[in-house]
């Protein structure tokens, strides 16, 4: 298992998320139609795989093993980003419970709904950026000089930790039908 194309791999597989949910939210926004499924589905990734598995590979493995790289500038960027790691779960938490309060027929919370999202959304496309174009680099360098070879084990062990294989085939399954609603604008069934 090769750690960088596994963190590049998370990123456009929530790439595809995060504009299926700008996609929802934008529905929500222009004409109060609310996809609750694909809304809760978009939800359950983002909780665990997101969350629980993605931001563990970063601040565990990724982000202390680039703070050992000495740019003096690199640790202000890490904060950064772990920082915006807990924003991100501030905004789910507010996703969730406006969501609750759609399901429960509060229509004030409608636009919230879709407002929080937006904000989600461009968080983390930002957050998704400054990853690759900054931390990537050094990380991959990191790797090429063999600094990172006890990380391998715990990287190919976190997903059976955090993610049963069934529940991975299930969100592989969501970002592939996504990805076609992205790209094509259908709807295929579940």
């Amino acid at each position: 298992m090769n750690p960088s194309i596994d963190i590049q791999s998370d990123h456009v597989a929530m790439s595809i998320i995060l504009d299926a949910m700008e996609k929802r939210a934008n529905e929500i926004l222009e004409n109060g139609n609310v996809d609750y499924f694909r809304i809760g589905q978009i939800l359950d990734f983002l909780h665990n795989y997101t969350d629980n598995l993605h931001y563990e590979k970063e601040e565990r493995i990724l982000f202390p093993a680039v703070m050992d790289v000495t740019k003096p500038w690199i640790s202000k960027t890490i904060n950064n980003l772990i920082h915006e790691h807990a924003v991100a779960r501030e905004y789910i938490k507010e996703i969730d419970k406006l969501l609750y309060e759609c399901l429960a027929g509060d229509s004030a919370a409608l636009q919230k709904l879709g407002s929080v999202m937006l904000s989600y959304v461009e968080l983390e496309k930002n957050h998704i950026k400054v990853e690759d174009d900054v931390v990537m680099p050094l990380f991959k360098r990191l790797q090429e000089s063999n600094k990172l070879d006890e990380f391998k084990f715990e990287f190919k062990q976190l997903p059976v930790e955090k993610i049963d294989h069934l529940k991975y085939l299930e969100y592989y399954r969501l970002i592939n039908i996504l990805s076609t609603e992205n790209i094509y604008g259908n709807k295929p069934g579940m």
